[in-house]
């Protein structure tokens, strides 16, 4: 359809609330997936899924309280204006994580303790975004650091973010490794089905996190594990 230039953007259709000080700012009608900068930046045009779910937890690490005290440093004369700049702040920080959280697996922060019992979290469920899996699943694998190759150990289950080690993880020797596949069985959110590879290193004080692949290649032959991979 020929619009002649007079076709508008659905940004110029917003009804704005208008304070002279802000400008033209919202938060009912940001969507973060369909949002481009004015300048295309290369990084966020070669932004993948997983890169996307990190910047939405950096995102989400920002509380209310520390939006409207950031926002407060502006030192507004209109108190209604720094009130209004807040509340579309946060209403922008939900919709980044409300699209991006649950995009992909969204299990975090997975740790062995001295025992081997398994515990993470789930960044979707935990900020309000999605509802709980139905379980948890766990593929524990023997781990050689030094070809990458795997040995499966066993298989474990849980409905929720903690399940007790396979009895086959006491035979790894301290200085030896583990793989543990982590995913979730949710029908509304079939990626989490795709599970996230950590490996832990046996230490003579537990279990050390030393490598985690959100999107891990199922078809590659695996390598030395990594530590500083973005959780």
């Amino acid at each position: 359809m020929l619009t002649y230039g007079f076709g508008l953007s659905p940004w110029q259709t917003v009804p704005y609330t208008f304070y002279p000080s802000v400008g033209n700012f919202e938060g009912d009608a940001f969507d973060p997936t369909t949002w481009k900068p004015q300048t295309p930046v290369q990084p966020y045009i070669e932004m993948r899924a997983d890169d996307a779910f990190w910047a939405a937890r950096r995102v989400m690490a920002f509380s209310d309280d520390l939006i409207r005290a950031a926002v407060h440093t502006g030192q507004y004369s209109d108190a209604a204006a720094e009130q209004h700049m807040a509340a579309v702040i946060i209403k922008r920080r939900d919709a980044v994580g409300r699209a991006y959280l649950p995009a992909i697996n969204p299990i975090v922060a997975p740790r062995l303790d001295a025992s081997g019992r398994l515990a993470f979290q789930n960044a979707a469920v935990d900020a309000g975004f999605a509802e709980a899996p139905t379980a948890y699943r766990a593929a524990w694998l023997r781990f050689d650091n030094a070809t990458g190759q795997t040995r499966p150990l066993a298989e474990t289950r849980s409905a929720t973010p903690s399940m007790p080690p396979p009895a086959e993880l006491t035979s790894i020797a301290i200085g030896g490794f583990v793989e543990v596949d982590l995913s979730a069985e949710s029908a509304a959110h079939p990626s989490w089905n795709v599970p996230i590879r950590t490996h832990f290193r046996k230490t003579a004080d537990g279990w050390k996190l030393v490598g985690l692949e959100r999107l891990a290649d199922k078809a590659a032959s695996g390598g030395p594990a990594q530590t500083g991979q973005r959780p």
